[in-house]
Formats: structure tokens, C-alpha cells, sequence
């Protein structure tokens, strides 16, 4: 980790994932999240993390899930609760499930090209997708757009739906994941980029650097709704 505003002093965080080099999505998926409110509709859970080898700062998450008549809205939201200014980033991760005629649409402005390790390198401009959208099941990647523009629409004609995500401005990024053979895809919007407080190369307030002050908080979310492919 880079720490500290604008500088380059490297701060060293422990690896979350056996035979992983890297720690990977931070440390608020792997801990317990207590149910901390409920109603009909809604739910409302949170998470507090003492500072340690895989982050150095105490926060608090907390996460909302409320349903809508077709879709559902999702709040997180995270306060620093350490002595000092803390680097932040979030996201979502969601999965979506595709058919062999599912068809993705978005628009970026441009790419984070990879080294073989998975590493981001440097941004490249991105052509737009074909009028048509893209096949979703042909789609092999893992990579990080950026200046992307909503929604994410993926239509699942043997459905008769189309899905469309939207997000919070604050999350300008969106990475889009997934592997051969799969019947899913992700489309994870976030703050930031990846590898963006640890390689030099990303280390920039374009890549979504963000850091929160003491006793601060920041919320942002992102939203899911179904609409009939013939609307």
C-alpha cells in the first residue's frame, strides 16, 4: 500500500487468499456482518473492523438491502473510526446470471490494459459496443473500465427482461469479470480502480484515490431493476 496522501511511502498489507500474491477486495467480505435492523421490505446489516496486518485502520461498513417493486436498491456505507486519515474504497460485486442469447450493453471511455499477472498496466481508449451489445457468454475478461456511463443493461430475451444496473456517481468505475464456461457475469461498479493505493502506475486521483478523515463517513450504492424487454 502507498500510504498516505499524496505520498509514496509503501505500507506493507498482509495477503488475504491462500496462493493469491496480492490481497484482493480488501477485508469487509470476509468477516461477519451483524443483522442490525429489518423490516418488511428492507434489511440493515453492519460490520466493524479493528485495525491489523490486513488493514491498519479501524472502520465500520454498513449495508442496506431494500426491495422495490421491480428491483432493489443497495446503500454501504463506511466510517473511519482510526486517529488518522484512512484510504477508502467500495463497491459491489454483484453476479448475474446469462443465457446463451444474453446480450450486454454499457459505455466507457477507456480500458486498464493487464501485464500476465493480472496487473494493471495502462489505460487504453475502448471502442464503443457494437449496436447490438455484446455476447454476454463470449465474454472472457476481467478487467477495470473507467468513465463508464449507465445503466448496464443485459438483456435475457428467454426471459423476456432486461436488467439494468445503475450506480452513485462516486463509483466511476466498473469492473467486468468472467471466466469460460460460466452461466454468470459480473458487473461491479466502484470507486476506484484497481491496484489504485498500491502501483505507482494507478496511483492518481483519476483512479479513485479517496481518503476519509477521521470520524468521517462516505456513502454511495448502486441499483438493480428488471424492466419487460418489450419496454
Amino acid at each position: 500500500l502507498l500510504d498516505g496522501p499524496g505520498t509514496e511511502q509503501a505500507r506493507p498489507i498482509a495477503c488475504n487468499r491462500p496462493g493469491i500474491g496480492d490481497p484482493v477486495h480488501g477485508v469487509g467480505w470476509m468477516k461477519a456482518w451483524a443483522l442490525t435492523g429489518q423490516s418488511s421490505d428492507a434489511l440493515t446489516l453492519s460490520c466493524t473492523h479493528g485495525a491489523d496486518d490486513h488493514w491498519p485502520w479501524t472502520h465500520t461498513c454498513t449495508l442496506q438491502v431494500r426491495l422495490e417493486d421491480n428491483g432493489v436498491v443497495f446503500r454501504l456505507a463506511v466510517r473511519n473510526q482510526h486517529d488518522a486519515p484512512m484510504p477508502v474504497g467500495m463497491g459491489f460485486h454483484p453476479y448475474l446470471s446469462i443465457d446463451p442469447d444474453s446480450r450486454l450493453f454499457f459505455t466507457a471511455a477507456s480500458r486498464w490494459e493487464q501485464d500476465a499477472d493480472g496487473l494493471p498496466t495502462h489505460m487504453a481508449s475502448v471502442p464503443p459496443l457494437p449496436a447490438d451489445g455484446a455476447a454476454a457468454q463470449r465474454i472472457e475478461l476481467n478487467h477495470c473500465f473507467s468513465a463508464w456511463r449507465g445503466p448496464v443493461r443485459l438483456l435475457r430475451p428467454a426471459h423476456g427482461l432486461v436488467l439494468e444496473l445503475r450506480a452513485d456517481a462516486d463509483l466511476p468505475h466498473l469492473q467486468i469479470y468472467r471466466r469460460a464456461g460460466v452461466p454468470w457475469l459480473c458487473a461491479e461498479p466502484m470507486s476506484h480502480a484497481t491496484g489504485a493505493w498500491s502501483l505507482p502506475q494507478v496511483h492518481h486521483a483519476d483512479a479513485g484515490l479517496r481518503w476519509l478523515a477521521p470520524g468521517a463517513e462516505w456513502e454511495t450504492g448502486m441499483e438493480l431493476r428488471v424492466v419487460p424487454l418489450a419496454a
